[in-house]
């Protein structure tokens, strides 16, 4: 297995050039990601298990994974995932994030553009990390895990990664308020998206 050295501060790289990738490679070099996470998780330390569970979905796919936990005491306890979007190659060096794949004709030759003076190509991902499906695969895993700590610890509640459309429930979904609005509203200040969701609120329960 390689393994590549990575600074333990992140935030102390302030140059253009990082992890031996010019700056062109390293457009995209990453994804991120928020999941939230049941308090009990953290009052019951099953988020250790539970966390790295998860982190082994990645992990296993071939990505590296950076994990912080966020729990100010204030009700919204949350993980923000970083996942690196270019595999690794056996040498422990960066593998490229898409391919060069040239466009044929019917006879199987490759098709010269005069104008951009090239043959035709088009960029082939080299792994499938960025798709959409990943997206959903991971989420129906994290709640699966969510799940099964809940029912370890005596919790009646459920988690669904799905919409309430696709779980068939005639509700309105509230939409996110965001550090700002939820702020404000907690010092009793009324916000556009506070009333908005109170507006909902009060309609799914006619």
């Amino acid at each position: 297995m390689a393994y590549v050295s990575i600074p333990n501060d992140l935030s102390k790289i302030k140059t253009k050039l990082a992890f031996n990738l010019t700056s062109r490679q390293l457009v995209c070099f990453g994804c991120g990601a928020a999941v939230g996470i049941p308090a009990f998780l953290l009052t019951r330390s099953a988020i250790g298990n539970s966390g790295a569970m998860f982190l082994m979905l990645a992990v296993n796919a071939g990505m590296c994974a950076d994990f912080a936990i966020h729990d100010t005491g204030g009700g919204n306890p949350h993980a923000h995932i970083m996942l690196t979007m270019r595999p690794i190659q056996q040498d422990g060096a960066w593998g490229a994030k898409q391919k060069k794949e040239y466009i044929l004709d019917p006879q199987g030759k490759k098709i010269y553009d005069p104008k951009k003076r090239q043959y035709k190509c088009k960029a082939i991902p080299t792994t499938d990390w960025n798709e959409q499906t990943k997206a959903e695969e991971w989420r129906a895993a994290w709640a699966q895990l969510c799940n099964r700590a809940l029912e370890q610890y005596g919790h009646n509640q459920r988690i669904d990664h799905r919409s309430y459309e696709r779980q068939g429930i005639k509700q309105i979904p509230t939409v996110h308020l965001g550090v700002a609005a939820s702020a404000m509203e907690k010092r009793g200040i009324r916000t556009e998206r506070g009333d908005l969701n109170r507006e909902i609120e009060v309609t799914n329960q006619k």
